[in-house]
């Protein structure tokens, strides 16, 4: 059986000359000096069959090919490829290839498809996949449906797989696989978890890292509570760190898998708790106190809670500051208070112990009232990157406290509502209205309440 040299010439003339065009490190000057083709088998550079040139000598950049003298070995129905090779004159190959059909001489011959097969993630072969039937019993149409629940899966370990179907022709020749993305999300029923482990950081490798028992006692079951508290971090610096978790299940001592799962992230914050310098725990006084507590290293800024109730459903201040202390003004009077404070490590912070200010004095309040209007110095000054500030409130009154810089354009307006008599506190975190840190240099604040007008001059210092 041959293939029509006709129409075999009409599809390498035209290869041959885009190939022209495509072979390596193409520059003025170079030629080509050969060229051989071979069909499905490559026999090797130069062992091909050779192919002339149409005007007798191969000596330019573009040639065309002599093909009445190619001679098509007996070839079976179905797919084939034909190769067309060539050679410059700096003895550099380029190749191109086309896939063609040989066909009997049948007017029509109808495909039909003859098999099918899956893969689950990694190609064994064609041929080499696991069968799947048709719907019908048999495979013997150009069309078939295939029998998904011969597909199995249970042991695919947890997370994404690909699964691939391919289908084979009556002229033996394979389609291309059709691929589906798919999640195994939860174990199969009759797996088992039978062990657990943690690492913080850094991966001992499956199986070599630090135990977790289970919630209930003991791994057997296909869903399980890791207990916590086997995680230490004693030894841990201060910070955040990752923890890593992973179980193992029951058909670990499988001959496919390691019956290890995927492992879960989580983070963890290590960080110390301040404690209470004053007011003491029980202590009473007036509805103007400073808080103060002990220093913590590494912290970015402290956080004051202030409530009526011990849970903090809702604090009546929730106040953030860069120093150990925090001035507080205006705490409600004739009731116990109680407050805590933390501070804040890049990944976060812990609570100190709740502590108590007692039975805050409405009398010391009325006696401590100021006379004027005032505006404090801020403190500190020069600040970086926060500063407190005070005034002082004779009467009730619209109030508002506003930063302006060095061009008397507004920056940030730190209060702005009504308030009552008494002594009040601010601060400033060196943002403007945007969130967005200013520069270094000098700034002013102004407070306005009622026909009260007071300007001061504050730097801040990077």
């Amino acid at each position: 059986m041959k293939l029509d040299k006709t129409t075999l010439k009409t599809l390498i003339i035209p290869i041959c000359l885009v190939l022209v065009f495509c072979l390596p490190n193409h520059a003025q000057g170079k030629y080509l000096n050969y060229a051989e083709y071979f069909i499905d088998t490559d026999p090797g550079q130069g062992n091909g069959h050779s192919i002339p040139a149409c005007d007798g000598n191969f000596n330019e950049a573009e040639e065309e090919f002599c093909v009445n003298n190619i001679s098509v070995p007996p070839l079976s129905e179905g797919r084939h490829t034909f190769f067309l090779r060539l050679k410059d004159s700096e003895n550099q190959w380029g190749m191109r290839r086309l896939d063609f059909y040989v066909v009997s001489s049948s007017p029509y011959v109808a495909k039909t498809l003859t098999g099918a097969e899956y893969f689950i993630d990694t190609d064994p072969g064609e041929g080499s996949g696991i069968p799947l039937p048709a719907a019908d019993g048999s495979i013997d149409e150009s069309a078939e449906y295939l029998l998904k629940e011969g597909i199995e899966s249970s042991e695919l370990s947890l997370g994404l797989h690909s699964l691939y179907v391919r289908v084979k022709d009556s002229y033996n020749v394979w389609g291309i696989p059709r691929k589906v993305n798919f999640n195994v999300i939860e174990a199969s029923p009759y797996k088992t978890l039978d062990t657990a482990e943690y690492y913080i950081d850094t991966d001992s490798g499956v199986g070599h890292c630090n135990p977790l028992t289970a919630d209930d006692g003991s791994f057997d079951e296909s869903t399980e509570d890791a207990h916590k508290n086997n995680i230490s971090t004693s030894s841990l610096p201060l910070g955040g760190h990752q923890v890593y978790v992973r179980f193992r299940d029951s058909w670990w001592q499988g001959p496919t898998f390691n019956g290890w799962g995927p492992t879960k992230v989580d983070t963890l914050c290590v960080s110390d708790t301040t404690h209470l310098i004053s007011p003491l725990n029980g202590s009473s006084g007036p509805p103007s106190q400073t808080f103060k507590w002990s220093h913590l290293t590494g912290v970015n800024s402290y956080q004051l809670q202030i409530d009526t109730v011990v849970s903090f459903p809702n604090p009546i201040k929730d106040l953030s500051v860069t120093a150990e202390t925090c001035r507080v003004n205006d705490l409600p009077s004739g009731i116990s208070l109680w407050w805590r404070v933390r501070g804040n490590y890049p990944c976060g912070g812990v609570w100190s112990k709740i502590y108590e200010y007692t039975d805050v004095n409405d009398g010391v309040q009325q006696t401590n009232l100021p006379d004027n209007f005032s505006l404090s110095h801020n403190y500190p000054n020069p600040f970086n990157p926060e500063t407190q500030i005070e005034y002082a409130l004779s009467r009730n009154c619209q109030v508002k406290l506003i930063v302006f810089n060095i061009l008397g354009q507004k920056v940030k307006t730190l209060v702005d509502e009504f308030q009552t008599v008494g002594y009040k506190t601010t601060h400033w975190d060196g943002k403007d209205e945007a969130g967005k840190e200013v520069a270094s240099g000098v700034y002013f604040y102004k407070l306005k309440a009622g026909d009260y007008n007071e300007t001061k001059k504050m730097i801040l210092m990077k």
